[in-house]
């Protein structure tokens, strides 16, 4: 998705910017040397199943071929002017309502969220505050720029954050590692943005005591025995520790699995004990039972709650319910914006 300035995009331009033929684009045309938007996909990877544009928006609605997965891609361009920026947003909303599937809406947004996307330049804190306005409404997501912290560079040392992809939570669940990168610019004042799922290798991942295994009685005999059978290792404190935590690791893994395995008989049982009471009077051993299952998936989503609690560390969550869609995007945001992806020491 890229701003073009052209007011007509044939296959020829298209086949420079590709690098061959296997791809299909949209255009919507320049204004005199402002704007112009093209589209462009792979066509075996995505397949078009209904457009939508305007001046400011190209609009994209297809099937992800390899996800089996319908999406809308929507390429922005979006004017200077506040109260014209205003109603962009609310278009921009509208269309939520008309596409129901995930969204990815990228492109230059001629606006910043907040005075620290800006340097030696002024900008708009009320055209600032209805652009952030409308990121929270929509429940969207701006996944931290890697790389570089402007996107778009004036030669009189000004520059800003205008270019940007906005996600919906959906990504962050689908796709593990989704990452927006910053890349290095040519003839133009505005960097490339590359979304793309880059996987990282941290080296080994650091181990984590889980607070709600004090919850499953066997935990604490299983730390006694495993402790027991690693024997002294001639004093040494440190490989003890590594031992036992492989031994917890192992028990972690194994626990998590059966956990919602257990989960989903349950609320089978409960299911099939539910149907029965639709047609008659459950008798007292089947009340007996429905009791138990019952207390026995309390107990079961209650310990899946708290493993939840503790990833996204949350106190005002302490005493909540995990079955949110919020709980869940905390957690992951959470992570995404806490993730270094690179350290900068001295001058190097």
């Amino acid at each position: 998705m890229r701003e073009t300035k052209l007011e007509l995009v044939t296959m020829d331009v298209v086949r420079k910017l590709w690098g061959d033929d296997n791809c299909e684009f949209r255009f919507v045309a320049a204004t005199g040397r402002s704007g112009g938007l093209l589209t462009m996909w792979n066509k075996d990877e995505f397949l078009l199943l209904k457009e939508w544009s305007d001046g400011r928006l190209l609009v994209i609605k297809g099937r992800w071929v390899k996800e089996d997965l319908e999406v809308v891609l929507i390429n922005v361009y979006a004017p200077n002017l506040v109260y014209e920026q205003s109603i962009l947003w609310g278009v921009l909303t509208e269309l939520i309502i008309q596409f129901a599937s995930p969204w990815i809406r990228g492109g230059d947004f001629n606006v910043v969220q907040c005075r620290s996307e800006r340097s030696r330049c002024v900008g708009s804190t009320k055209g600032s505050r209805e652009f952030d306005n409308f990121i929270q409404t929509c429940k969207l997501i701006d996944l931290p720029l890697v790389g570089k912290k402007f996107t778009w560079y004036e030669p009189d040392n000004k520059k800003s954050r205008l270019d940007r992809f906005l996600v919906e939570e959906h990504w962050l669940i689908q796709i593990k590692d989704l990452q927006q990168l910053g890349l290095k610019r040519s003839v133009s004042d505005h960097i490339p943005i590359l979304l793309a799922d880059v996987e990282i290798d941290w080296g080994p991942k650091p181990f984590k005591f889980i607070n709600g295994w004090f919850k499953k009685k066997e935990c604490a005999s299983l730390i006694e025995k495993g402790w027991s059978n690693i024997g002294s290792l001639n004093g040494h404190l440190t490989r003890k520790l590594r031992k036992l935590k492989g031994v917890l690791k192992k028990w972690n893994g194994d626990n998590c699995n059966v956990l919602e395995n257990r989960i989903v008989e349950y609320e089978d049982r409960i299911k099939v004990l539910d149907g029965i009471s639709d047609k008659r009077v459950l008798n007292e051993g089947e009340m007996e039972g429905l009791k138990r299952l019952n207390v026995e998936v309390w107990d079961a989503m209650k310990f899946k709650e708290s493993l939840w609690q503790q990833k996204s560390r949350m106190m005002w969550l302490k005493e909540g319910d995990a079955n949110t869609a919020f709980f869940h995007r905390a957690a992951k945001i959470k992570a995404k914006r806490k993730t270094i992806y690179r350290m900068k020491i001295g001058r190097s």
